[in-house]
């Protein structure tokens, strides 16, 4: 009994000498009490497995906070994606990562490699690629195991535009996280901010230089099924009045308001007349003008899927080769089919040994090799010529296919850029067409007197 007390009496001892002590030593090197504090909590870490849930209770659930830092948005409408680069958040409690302050100089936060921790998956569910770009981060610790993760990530999901009031649409946009193995009994999900997403960042400092503003967020924990529960953010986006848009509205305003001039003129004056057919006149060709520009824009995108159409040899001889030498806007050779060279090991010639060899039944392993262990190698060999053989065939059926994939791809390469260099060609043509239908209407129909 008294041999217990002593032991007891000495483990109490050297614990206050551990806590006074600031300085310790280890193999003649001295580290500090963060250092050694770092280096029990990943052992004992490691020692208990990194991919299993801090929890004690195997029923108990992780209770996680997700929520954004937004700092870039960009909205690419022909591909219906949203770019986000944001700052994530997670918080949630680690029991294995605690510790005595006291023991430890009064050490109360720590940061952590967060790959040598348990950290929650929670993803992106519509995301738009299988691509994931991110930044690592350290995790930062409390002496409680209340663990902040601040990883900076890009996300690309899914958006369905919708441009019929463009230049003057709203938009909106989801995102839906979550875990992506683990049910809500296992991991509980809810907000880190009341919105979702913290919207400082970019109001301060990236605002200015988008073609988009984040008017309003809605942020909503959602439980599509009883096993599983998403936390859904709703951004509600609106298009900025920029230059371009001035570009395309204002001539059309200006154009309308000037056929008011119309109206002004005296009812006897013949200039009124004039003046409306012009009016007239310009408004046709404007949407002759919209109208070919849609043709035009149809040709230099004609792939649907991952064929591409030949261009038609009438139009190739007239537009291309005819309109295009006029116009100089013809390059020579590019709508000529082209042959490719596939360097590939050619192997037909060893088939067609092995093949030939077999074809030979009289030189059997009967015939020629009496021996019944010389007989039983060369069937060895036999089989081992047919294996050699049926890999020499399926190196040739890999070597044909892909010559023909590599035949295919520049063959419809080659033939998108023959209708790009169509639509260019006409896209020129129309130019110059309405140019000069513009001067004839402006000198036929306002004369000019001496």
């Amino acid at each position: 009994m008294e041999y217990v007390v002593c032991r007891l009496l000495a483990v109490v001892v050297m614990s206050t000498e551990v806590v006074t002590d600031q300085k310790y030593t280890k193999n003649g090197l001295v580290f500090s009490a963060e250092r050694r504090l770092i280096n029990d909590l990943l052992t004992s870490y490691r020692h208990l497995g990194v991919n299993s849930r801090p929890v004690t209770n195997a029923s108990e659930a992780v209770n996680v906070k997700f929520g954004l830092g937004m700092i870039q948005m960009e909205l690419k409408e022909k591909k219906n994606m949203m770019f986000i680069s944001a700052w994530t958040r997670y918080q949630w409690s680690d029991v294995y990562l605690t510790w005595d302050p006291l023991r430890y100089d009064n050490i109360t936060t720590i940061r952590l490699p967060s790959d040598q921790i348990w950290n929650p998956d929670i993803m992106l569910y519509n995301t738009a690629t299988t691509e994931t770009h991110s930044r690592g981060a350290l995790a930062v610790v409390t002496y409680e195991g209340l663990i902040t993760w601040y990883p900076h990530r890009i996300f690309e999901s899914s958006c369905s535009i919708n441009v019929r009031y463009f230049p003057f649409d709203n938009q909106t946009c989801y995102m839906y996280f979550g875990s992506w193995t683990y049910t809500s009994r296992e991991i509980n999900i809810s907000l880190a901010f009341p919105t979702g997403i913290d919207l400082s960042t970019l109001n301060s400092e990236y605002n200015a230089s988008s073609k988009w503003e984040v008017t309003s967020v809605i942020a909503l924990v959602m439980s599509p099924d009883p096993s599983y529960s998403l936390l859904c953010f709703e951004l509600h986006l609106t298009r900025k009045i920029m230059f371009s848009s001035y570009i395309l509205t204002a001539p059309a305003v200006f154009l309308s308001f000037l056929t008011l001039v119309v109206f002004a003129l005296p009812v006897e004056d013949v200039e009124k007349t004039h003046l409306g057919i012009f009016y007239c006149f310009t408004t046709v060709i404007v949407i002759l003008s919209v109208v070919l520009t849609t043709i035009i824009v149809k040709m230099s995108n004609p792939s649907t899927g991952s064929k591409c159409k030949p261009v038609p040899n009438i139009l190739r001889q007239v537009v291309i080769q005819g309109l295009g030498r006029m116009l100089c806007r013809r390059a020579s050779g590019c709508y000529e089919e082209r042959h490719v060279a596939v360097d590939y090991v050619d192997v037909s010639n060893h088939v067609n040994n092995y093949t030939s060899a077999d074809n030979h039944t009289e030189l059997t392993a009967e015939n020629i090799i009496p021996d019944i262990q010389s007989r039983y190698m060369c069937l060895m060999c036999e089989r081992l010529c047919n294996h050699v053989r049926a890999i020499l065939i399926a190196i040739q059926e890999f070597n044909s296919r892909q010559k023909e994939q590599l035949v295919t791809q520049e063959r419809d390469k080659t033939r998108f850029k023959e209708w790009v260099l169509m639509a260019s060609v006409l896209d020129r043509f129309f130019f110059w067409i309405y140019l000069v239908t513009i001067v004839l209407a402006t000198a036929f129909l306002f004369p000019w007197s001496m």
